[in-house]
């Protein structure tokens, strides 16, 4: 699914682009004391305590951010949560920009955002679970049709998103 997991957005249109409040805006004094990068195959210990999501393991890291697999413990489902490696207030203030452009669309092929928050200091999304292979990994077993059915998939989400304003500017197979 385009734009699963790292998704980093932009805005085509500086008029359509997502507008941050102040009181949006996450705290300048949040915490730093959790940097998220996970132990091999772990879970930081803070987010072991969590009551609204139970923490599975690591899905995986960019430059920005670090998913994790979770269980929404009120609604009973799998999420991908999305975390900032590294906080800041301009990296948190990217973060809710990039959650609120990609929650603007509405695609079967675009990872869908449920919630933004922020857990102990730390802003995340929570964003559908997509169970599967990222394409990078799975390109060479597909066929032939399958391969030119994927293409058109793709293309036909990021068009969607274009038609919204919305750029994905880190589009690869890693992250499809």
């Amino acid at each position: 699914h385009p734009l699963a997991d790292d998704a980093t957005a932009a805005t085509l249109d500086p008029a359509r682009a997502p507008t941050l409040h102040h009181s949006d805006h996450p705290s300048k004094s949040a915490s730093t004391d959790l940097i998220l990068v996970a132990p091999p195959g772990g879970i930081p210990d803070p987010l072991k305590q969590w009551e609204r999501y139970e923490l599975l393991r690591p899905l995986g890291q960019g430059g920005m951010g670090t998913v994790f697999l979770a269980k929404d413990r009120r609604l009973g489902r799998s999420v991908a949560l999305k975390f900032l490696r590294v906080p800041s207030a301009e990296a948190a203030e990217r973060l809710l920009q990039e959650a609120r452009a990609q929650a603007r669309l509405d695609h079967n092929h675009i990872c869908k955002v449920f919630e933004v928050g922020e857990f102990q200091g730390q802003p995340y999304i929570a964003m559908e679970y997509i169970d599967g292979q990222p394409l990078h990994q799975l390109y060479r077993r597909l066929s032939t049709e399958q391969k030119v059915l994927l293409i058109q998939q793709i293309a036909l989400a990021v068009q969607s998103a274009h038609t919204q304003g919305i750029l994905h500017r880190d589009l690869k197979p890693a992250n499809i």
